[in-house]
């Protein structure tokens, strides 16, 4: 709709003889009609005494006004819907400090496999003819892992003091393979043997699986953080264990282990074909810091071996071939795989970090953002959160060490730290040979990462594979074994 307007302003000097069918008014000198700003105004013209004043008409011109109606437009945005896992759906997640918590009661935080191991435990003193006798045997057995879970319950109440943070996560991370190391010590031949094929069932089947997802796209459970699906844009596998970089953690601390000597429940023809399915599943996970250390530790161990042939050191003729044998279809295989493109999504993780080395820098920095009290007890957790959130590193600070020290204080975490390190050494002292191998590579990668700074069962894991699939011999297991059924 388009419209103009135009009108002539008429000076007073021009008296009565105005427009045509204007009324005429009088003249009022003292009062002259002032134009308006921008109009061409009085024009004086002084002659000896005599002045006159010349008005020109002032004409005022309204430019068209444009009005333009235009339909009304509706904008539908997607809807995302948020998969969740059995165990996850139980309220919305938030962030509390470096971690991600589910908020609602805390018996339902707690992860359903650390009930199950509680009740196992518990059906395994009940079990023994003499309970009593068999805890306080089994205290004495294992002192490392006394102090760990002493010092693990007073962090418990200080942080439910002090902190009010939730306590799933300690209990989840650190409970739950005290528990397991007690369970396990002392297992039966018999025993050990049926969890260990359990145990390298789960671990093939989650590499199947993540060569599956790789190849479809199709992601059998979602990776969800803070309430979100990152696997719409996360394209890495995460087949049964979740999250891409928790099974690149597993997967490789199984790989250290078939590396030296966890397969020896498997056949031997098997044992090889193990670790290449897991070294290929590795891939499809994308963790960089997992496929290095794995990759290095098995390096580092195949010279240990190596020299200790070229030594003297006796090994089977058949092992030999089939090793020698194997090699060049390994490397035909990697060659081949290369071509098609098999690798190209571990190497763009080598190639963009996602600001993964700058949150490494940025760690560092929100420590000298807090009071020296605050870092020492424990700073305050919501503007914790705030700084991570304004940082970009909301899902998590890549290091457990520096996690610790700024959820719980410098402090707690020192106790912490030494509980952790005696449960270590005990785990070493009651597994078989080559667990310092494993325990060696937990460290690594849990040094540059969350993970147990966070919620998860990778300690527990670490210390199943220790204690079932590299069992220190008969002789040297625990004298109080698993209770058996009377057989009459």
């Amino acid at each position: 709709m388009i419209s103009a307007t135009c009108r002539i302003i008429w000076p007073s000097s021009m008296g009565r003889m105005g427009p045509p069918g204007v009324p005429r008014s009088p003249i009022r000198p003292e009062e002259p009609s002032p134009g308006p700003i921008g109009a061409p105004g009085e024009a004086d013209h002084e002659d000896g005494n005599s002045r006159s004043q010349v008005r020109t008409p002032s004409i005022v011109v309204r430019t068209p006004s444009i009005v333009v109606q235009t339909p009304p437009t509706q904008v539908q945005t997607p809807s995302i819907q948020v998969r969740t896992l059995p165990w996850q759906d139980r309220g919305p997640a938030r962030q509390v400090g470096s971690s991600l918590i589910e908020e609602g009661p805390s018996f339902i935080q707690v992860h359903p496999a650390t009930y199950l191991l509680a009740m196992a435990v518990l059906a395994r003193i009940v079990l023994q003819g003499r309970p009593t006798y068999f805890m306080i045997a089994a205290a004495a057995r294992h002192r490392g892992a006394v102090v760990f879970l002493w010092i693990v319950t007073c962090l418990l109440a200080y942080v439910a003091a002090n902190l009010h943070v939730p306590l799933s996560s300690l209990i989840d991370t650190f409970v739950f393979p005290i528990m397991a190391l007690f369970l396990f010590d002392g297992i039966d031949e018999g025993n050990a043997r049926r969890v260990a094929i359990l145990i390298h069932m789960i671990f093939a089947a989650n590499a199947i699986l993540a060569l599956v997802e790789m190849a479809s796209g199709w992601h059998l459970t979602p990776v969800v953080a803070l309430g979100i699906d990152l696997s719409v844009a996360d394209h890495r596998s995460s087949a049964l264990f979740g999250h891409p970089l928790g099974n690149a953690m597993l997967t490789g601390l199984y790989i250290v282990a078939l590396a030296v000597g966890a397969g020896r429940d498997l056949p031997p023809w098997l044992r090889p074909i193990a670790l290449l399915l897991q070294l290929a599943a590795m891939v499809s996970f994308g963790g960089r810091l997992a496929t290095v250390a794995t990759l290095g530790l098995c390096a580092v161990l195949a010279l240990r071996a190596t020299f200790a042939i070229l030594a003297g050191r006796r090994f089977r003729a058949n092992s030999a071939a089939f090793f020698l044998g194997l090699l060049p279809l390994v490397a035909i295989g990697i060659a081949g795989a290369y071509a098609a493109g098999f690798f190209d999504q571990l190497l763009d993780r080598f190639v963009s970090d996602n600001r993964s080395a700058e949150a490494r820098v940025i760690m560092f920095e929100l420590m000298q953002r807090f009071p020296v009290s605050q870092l020492l007890f424990g700073p305050d957790q919501e503007l914790l959160s705030a700084m991570m959130w304004t940082e970009g590193i909301e899902f998590g600070i890549e290091s457990f060490w520096v996690s610790f020290v700024l959820t719980y204080g410098a402090v707690p975490s020192l106790f912490f730290f030494i509980g952790f390190g005696a449960f270590l050494v005990d785990l070493w002292r009651h597994a078989g040979k080559g667990a310092i191998w494993t325990i060696a590579y937990f460290l690594i990668v849990a040094s540059g990462s969350l993970s147990i700074g966070g919620k998860t069962l990778a300690l527990g894991a670490l210390v199943m594979i220790d204690m079932v699939l590299l069992r220190a011999p008969r002789d040297e297991r625990a004298e109080i074994a698993w209770p058996r059924r009377s057989r009459k």
